[in-house]
């Protein structure tokens, strides 16, 4: 569905990504396939996803949206079943990466188990069109595939609300503990609460495989924000994972509207992240979803997308 800037958007790095890489680098998988219902059950609540599926039945537009937004979720399963089929005991049935990167509009960081979560750097609107997660159904995904362990890395600045809710209920839903230490999150947020906790590390009591660093100050300076994903890295490295979902969003750039003032983060920072994480695991499915001015978008995309596609040919 083309709703706001998504068609722009969308031809922005498809045009990045043609110009950039040969054919060799990068394969193109255009007919991504519609999502499980099932999965989306499990990762949003009942009433919620029945209200969207009975929406779409009402109006064209929430059709479409809705079409849209099962072929992302499809998308990033169908990319971590790629990438799981890399090891020996991944599907059977999936074509081998190395790692995937999903370019999916509208974004669904937002959008945890009920819909869209605001917060005071991106308040819920009338007009927002995201329906379902797709970082979390992936990540939901990839845990029910068997025994990898699955971690999901958010590095967007004002962080993936709705991606850690849903994670949350799910392994609050889960009796087995072993599962539950299955699944990582971890990510660097600016925390819109005016109250200051007693440290910036946050973790449920119950979910072992969770750290998020909260930090307060603002105009946040990029050497504190690598440092902060330093301790969250080294949570990773110690979980060792199989497979690594990225949340990926450029707030935080300078030349980003509105979120640039939370921090002095450069486009090269993305970069950065990606190498840090491909050394700790070279399994990464990374899933576009915030950053819409265009400048940052455009200059956090080809640093992203680079370090991912050659990541490896760096080192």
């Amino acid at each position: 569905a083309d709703t706001d800037n998504s068609s722009s958007r969308l031809i922005t790095l498809w045009e990045h990504l043609t110009r950039s890489f040969s054919s060799d680098e990068l394969q193109w998988v255009s007919n991504a396939p519609r999502v499980d219902i099932q999965l989306l059950f499990r990762s949003h609540n009942t009433a919620y996803v029945r209200s969207v599926l009975q929406a779409a039945n009402k109006s064209f537009s929430a059709f479409q949206r809705l079409q849209c937004a099962l072929k992302g979720a499809g998308a990033v399963c169908a990319a971590v079943d790629r990438v799981l089929g890399a090891l020996s005991h991944g599907p059977k049935d999936a074509l081998p990466a190395r790692n995937a990167l999903c370019i999916v509009h509208p974004s669904g960081n937002r959008v945890g188990p009920q819909g869209v979560v605001g917060c005071k750097f991106a308040p819920v609107t009338a007009t927002s069109s995201s329906l379902f997660n797709h970082a979390a159904v992936g990540a939901i995904h990839a845990h029910q595939s068997g025994n990898e362990k699955v971690a999901v890395i958010d590095s967007s600045i004002i962080g993936g609300a709705g991606t850690e809710r849903i994670l949350h209920q799910y392994i609050q839903n889960l009796a087995d503990e072993g599962a539950r230490r299955r699944l990582f999150y971890g990510g660097v947020m600016a925390n819109d609460s005016s109250e200051r906790s007693a440290t910036g590390a946050t973790r449920p009591g119950f979910w072992q495989e969770y750290t998020k660093v909260e930090l307060f100050e603002p105009n946040i300076m990029r050497e504190t924000w690598r440092l902060s994903f330093d301790f969250v890295l080294d949570a990773l490295a110690n979980f060792e994972p199989s497979i690594v979902i990225v949340s990926t969003g450029f707030e935080g750039i300078a030349s980003e509207p509105g979120t640039g003032l939370l921090a002095r983060l450069e486009p090269v920072d993305f970069s950065w992240l990606v190498r840090r994480i491909e050394s700790i695991c070279p399994r990464i499915v990374s899933v576009l979803e915030g950053g819409d001015g265009k400048q940052a978008l455009t200059e956090g995309f080809a640093n992203h997308s680079t370090a991912l596609v050659r990541g490896q040919s760096r080192r």
